[in-house]
């Protein structure tokens, strides 16, 4: 009887042991699958980190001319080589200047608003074409600030880009619309470069950016077509807050 029970405690030892070896093998096998899965998609905070540093560029004007910039990473997406090329040029930089840029906002559109329960008569539904790219339309100053200085402004800045439309449209539509303003308040803080920057001082502008399209414009009234309209619109894209860096 003795001998029973001792080989029934035995079989039972061997089948915990046994449950408890695939628990452990099912464990492992979930701790190599997560490993696996980290090695394959990268931890998001690293993304995170490069998200924040700035990306430092070689840009060459000309054969005598090279300058450098500093863009945010949060804007390397919407800051070309060749807008660099058009500060350069427009701005006259000479060799072994430097452009930083601050800020930059893309422009919405105005959206079209309808009103609710009320029988629309009239309808004017515009289609758009892109002509050629982007283009920059408008830079202005904003100030200048000696190296190791920090100044304000006197009175706020404040500059906004709206569409142009050209022809005679049958309304003024919201494909038809944009606008963007670009605008510094009296208390926010200009720096010229560091005491350490081989630069002696660093001017501040904005740069307005917009496209040309061509429209046509249908008029329905009641559902009746009445006719098409024709023209070119120039709408607003950006602007964008950059300085320079002179040794002048």
């Amino acid at each position: 009887m003795l001998n029973k029970t001792i080989l029934s405690t035995d079989c039972g030892n061997q089948y915990r042991r046994k449950e408890v070896a695939m628990k452990h093998n099912r464990l492992l096998s979930l701790v190599l699958a997560s490993v696996m899965s980290i090695g394959i998609f990268p931890a998001t905070p690293a993304f995170a980190a490069d998200a924040r540093s700035d990306v430092e560029l070689t840009t060459q004007v000309d054969d005598t001319t090279k300058i450098t910039a500093t863009i945010p990473q949060e804007y390397v997406s919407v800051v070309s080589e060749q807008d660099l090329l058009d500060i350069a040029l427009d701005e006259g930089l000479q060799n072994g200047e430097h452009i930083n840029i601050h800020h930059v906002e893309v422009a919405e559109d105005v959206p079209q608003v309808v009103p609710q329960f009320i029988i629309v008569v009239n309808s004017y539904p515009t289609t758009l074409t892109k002509v050629g790219s982007e283009w920059g339309a408008q830079s202005y100053f904003v100030i200048s600030v000696a190296k190791g200085q920090t100044t304000t402004l006197s009175k706020e800045f404040s500059k906004t880009l709206t569409a142009a439309v050209s022809g005679s449209p049958y309304s003024i539509t919201a494909e038809l619309q944009a606008s963007v303003t670009a605008s510094y308040s009296v208390t926010y803080e200009f720096s010229g470069p560091p005491e350490s920057s081989p630069f002696n001082s660093r001017e501040y502008r904005v740069r307005f950016y917009a496209q040309t399209y061509n429209y046509s414009q249908d008029h329905y009234m009641s559902g009746l077509y009445i006719g098409t309209r024709t023209g070119t619109v120039d709408k607003p894209t950006r602007w964008a807050s950059y300085s320079i860096d002179s040794i002048q």
